[in-house]
């Protein structure tokens, strides 16, 4: 009768969860939504709970910086400046996806 082999490897719970590769920052978008050359990505391999925390301070500053804004309106600049915060967070989130739905799957996130 054969033995199940000892093992060292880590659970499903324990296991470190990884951002996936993510692209944004398109420098070319054309009128019917077609992204291409991204300039920035969200490296893949990272501890999620880095992508988590970082995409939540981005998205505390556009907070901050909207609450700030007084009765004279948003100047381009500062649009310009939300919308890669929040681009940024995006891909910082959309990174996180995909381990976390495998971990769920797989019964890690219980």
């Amino acid at each position: 009768m054969s033995r199940p082999k000892n093992s060292n490897k880590p659970t499903l719970a324990q296991e470190s969860l990884l951002t996936g590769h993510s692209d944004f920052y398109y420098q070319n978008v054309s009128a019917d939504g077609v992204r291409s050359h991204p300039l920035l990505a969200v490296r893949g391999g990272e501890d999620i709970e880095t992508a988590l925390n970082s995409a939540s301070m981005l998205l505390g500053a556009v907070d901050e910086i909207m609450t700030s804004l007084t009765d004279d309106g948003i100047e381009t600049n500062t649009i310009y400046g939300l919308r890669f915060l929040i681009e940024s967070s995006k891909a910082l989130m959309d990174s996180t996806t995909g381990a976390v739905m495998r971990a769920k799957i797989q019964g890690g996130g219980q």
